[in-house]
């Protein structure tokens, strides 16, 4: 049989099959359906949190990017405004809406997406962006500046695109600010773009060694630190020139060591700890067979995540300046008006609940919130801090036809070309997908 006409074979029976597993999830295309934790999965969904880090950004022009390890204490900086916000989306992408108001709405490689509120009228998220760097000569295109965006300096993959990423479900705060004991507004320094600064005693500016720790509220309540007095942004919120964001980086205090996906339908999903524990959580209603052109996966490297949001997990499988990727969604979405493309094609891994008739987990942790995100830099293993980044980092294996795990097969495709036969079947022999989770604390 000529290699095309099996690979139509091939798409056709899993199209087939899907219809008859996939249906019973799906009775109706809709956004109109039960959504949250199922009882396999409500030790993650409740799992208390740690602070881990925050991102402070000025939303001005040359405003500070910064990061602070202890709470506010001591910040680093590690990017620059170009452009503010000034506006905000009303139409947010579908999944927007399943994210909490005041919150990472979605993490990315090439992207940070806020959700302010809910567009009841319209059923969608309200958001704005933080936007990375991305050159004019890429071959996915360069950055467009818009109103309702926050564009940056910093490369997209790096820095709060990557190891310093937020979170889904993250809160936002906005900060007011304060004055120093002289009477002048306390502010990021502007002398140095990798300045460190501490707080000291009694208000002033002083040496880290004497650096007071600051004080934290709850995350629906305020928080007090060097800079200001931080507020949950506010549900009318619309960005505008001078506003400082802060996003508290939190995740659970006992995260999940990895994930493992049964490639195939009624394959089970499992979760995987340290203590050896391993829990069957979830099914695969549909097994993802192809490959797929999603631009953002140009800025990740085979085998990274390339986005996390309330309702995808987008995996690499291009090198780092390629196309080419996959995506894993929860069954509620895949039956989206919006995702009907998912229903029709193989580039996407349906995942759900042990039992049909709980509910779907879009925004719900640990796959579609509050977990993952694009934690890997090609610098970490000879970095002085080497082995929290290599705990932080989140990558992807899989094992090809039941055989031992190995690393993701790279797969690239042309951005600009009709997407060849061969790609819908990329993943054939991929009989089993795990997600390492980041284990730093």
């Amino acid at each position: 049989m000529p290699q095309s006409a099996s690979h139509r074979l091939m798409v056709g029976i899993l199209l087939l099959a899907s219809s008859c597993l996939f249906g019973r999830y799906t009775a109706a295309v809709s956004d109109d359906f039960a959504r949250g934790a199922s009882p396999e999965i409500a030790l993650e969904a409740t799992a208390a949190k740690v602070e881990q880090w925050r991102i402070r950004l000025e939303n001005r022009p040359g405003g500070a990017i910064a990061v602070s390890s202890d709470r506010g204490a001591a910040w680093e900086r590690v990017g620059t405004v170009a452009h503010p916000a000034t506006a905000v989306n009303e139409m947010g992408y579908t999944a927007s809406k399943w994210a909490a108001d005041g919150s990472v709405a979605a993490t990315a490689v090439n992207a940070v997406h806020i959700k302010v509120r809910h567009n009841t009228a319209k059923d969608r998220g309200v958001v704005f962006s933080i936007l990375p760097r991305i050159p004019s000569e890429s071959h996915v295109g360069g950055q467009t500046t818009t109103s309702v965006g926050i564009d940056t300096d910093v490369a997209a993959g790096t820095g709060i695109f990557g190891s310093l990423a937020p979170v889904v479900g993250n809160p936002v705060y906005l900060e007011t600010a304060i004055h120093g004991p002289v009477g002048h507004p306390v502010s990021f320094g502007e002398s140095s773009r990798n300045s460190t600064m501490k707080m000291g005693p009694a208000g002033s500016w002083g040496p880290p060694e004497q650096a007071a720790p600051a004080t934290t509220g709850g995350p629906t309540g305020r928080i007090f630190e060097a800079y200001g007095q931080l507020t949950p942004l506010p549900r009318d919120h619309i960005p505008d020139v001078g506003d400082v964001f802060v996003i508290v980086v939190e995740r659970s205090i006992r995260p999940p060591l990895s994930a493992v996906f049964e490639n195939k339908f009624g394959g089970i999903v499992y979760l995987e700890y340290l203590d050896g524990q391993r829990r069957a959580v979830g099914a695969v209603l549909r097994p993802v067979l192809g490959v797929g052109r999603f631009p953002g996966t140009a800025y990740a490297a085979v085998g990274r995540i390339r986005a996390n949001h309330c309702g995808v997990i987008d995996i690499s499988t291009s090198p780092y300046g390629e196309v080419g990727g996959f995506q894993i969604v929860p069954k509620g979405h895949a039956g989206s008006p919006e995702t009907h493309y998912v229903r029709t094609e193989t580039q996407w891994m349906v995942i759900g609940p042990l039992n049909a008739l709980d509910p779907s987990w879009e925004g719900v942790p640990p796959f579609f919130s509050s977990f993952l995100g694009p934690y890997f830099s090609s610098k970490d293993l000879t970095a002085g801090d080497w082995l929290d980044r290599y705990l932080g980092r989140v990558r992807v294996d899989v094992r090809l036809n039941g055989g031992p795990w190995e690393r993701m097969p790279a797969y690239s495709l042309d951005p600009r070309a009709a997407l060849p036969a061969g790609a819908r079947t990329a993943l054939g022999k991929v009989t089993h997908i795990r997600i390492h989770f980041p284990l730093r604390l």
